[in-house]
């Protein structure tokens, strides 16, 4: 049976590299290690799919309604390739986490991430995996609307390799998480 993994963030080159891109990012290092250099437009996102010899076939879906809105792109694709939520995989950049961690999570709720919330919405389940990718929280001492604007800064390029080594270890485990 194919893996849909979802990767979570806002289309547009204005937001190509910011946290909260993090689930995009996420994807697209993934697709490349698996041999993916295409993307079609489809299910209000970009697609793309690889065959890996252990894993078998793995969709790959960046949806491209806004982050807020990913779950109509998730479902349709789901739908479409007739999978359950157990085949789905979500990344998506998480405030809770440090800068350098990614845990998975098994169903539960959405933690106040609106992109799982409609995703949690629009396929009626919240029973499928998720990858949390920490992009850490902005200071405390930050002003009222830091996080909204912290979410939308960019990584530097410090950062931006922690996200890379995150990903180093995501495929060190790969067929664990997978399988």
């Amino acid at each position: 049976m194919p893996v849909l993994c979802v990767g979570l963030g806002n289309p547009g080159e204005q937001f190509s590299k910011t946290r909260h891109n993090a689930g995009f990012i996420f994807i697209d290092l993934l697709a490349s290690y698996l041999g993916v250099n295409s993307w079609q437009e489809k299910f209000n996102g970009m697609v793309s799919a690889a065959n890996h010899e252990q894993l078998g076939k793995i969709i790959f879906l960046k949806p491209q309604t806004t982050m807020n809105l990913s779950g109509r792109s998730v479902a349709a694709c789901l739908n479409f390739f007739k999978l359950f939520p157990k085949d789905l995989i979500v990344f998506h950049d998480e405030l809770e986490l440090p800068l350098g961690v990614y845990k998975i999570k098994h169903s539960g709720g959405h933690g106040g991430h609106n992109g799982v919330r409609d995703i949690h919405n629009a396929i009626g389940t919240n029973e499928y995996r998720r990858i949390r990718i920490g992009i850490d929280r902005p200071p405390k001492d930050s002003p009222q609307n830091a996080v909204v604007n912290y979410v939308l800064s960019k990584f530097s390029d410090a950062e931006h390799q922690e996200i890379e080594n995150i990903f180093k270890k995501f495929i060190q485990q790969i067929n664990s998480i997978f399988l």
